[in-house]
């Protein structure tokens, strides 16, 4: 399925963008005039950290971003459009059945799982992933242990703070440190 297909499939209007603010303004300096359009640019940049895992409109300026990033610009566009997208954190177990490269991370580390949070939108009911260029799924389809609802400016040091609460209380603080070096080793894994 491609992105518009999908996008039309969950009603999300197209709205043309027009300067209301920062977000909107940037988007318009490097020709994108939809939030479709947008959406789409977005997916498309390459999955891997910007400079400033804390300021989202890295994002667009360095053309790279991770779920984090990419959605809290994305949100953060909407709201200025007045499309209600709501920016949420999911916290789910990353497995070798849900995940099967992750396989001989876990065994590298002595691992049974690693808690994983990532950031996606919803528009209404409908889950919005748009982390990785290549994907062709748009929807995040996990068993969540936890979900909260995030403003785009919480992407950063709020989303580390509460990743390594629920590690530490998922996994006691003696784990903490090896849970978190194996999903570091994860994350720069996918880049």
């Amino acid at each position: 399925m491609e992105i518009c297909d999908y996008l039309k499939q969950i009603g999300l209007p197209n709205k043309k963008i027009e300067s209301r603010g920062e977000i909107s303004s940037l988007f318009l300096q490097h020709q994108i005039h939809t939030l479709w359009d947008a959406i789409s640019t977005i997916r498309q940049l390459p999955y891997e950290r910007t400079t400033d895992r804390s300021n989202f409109l890295q994002v667009l300026k360095e053309r790279r971003g991770t779920c984090s990033g990419k959605h809290a610009l994305i949100a953060k566009l909407g709201q200025e459009l007045g499309v209600p997208l709501k920016l949420y954190i999911g916290i789910f177990l990353l497995t070798p059945q849900n995940r099967p490269k992750i396989a001989s991370l876990l065994e590298k580390y002595r691992l049974e799982a690693i808690p994983e949070a990532h950031t996606y939108l919803k528009y209404q009911d409908n889950v919005l992933d748009i982390t990785f260029p290549e994907s062709t799924e748009f929807t995040f389809e996990v068993k969540l242990e936890e979900e909260l609802e995030i403003t785009p400016e919480q992407v950063g040091p709020f989303k580390v703070q509460k990743h390594q609460e629920f590690i530490r209380e998922w996994a006691g603080e003696d784990s903490f440190k090896t849970i978190w070096e194996a999903r570091e080793e994860w994350i720069q894994s996918l880049t």
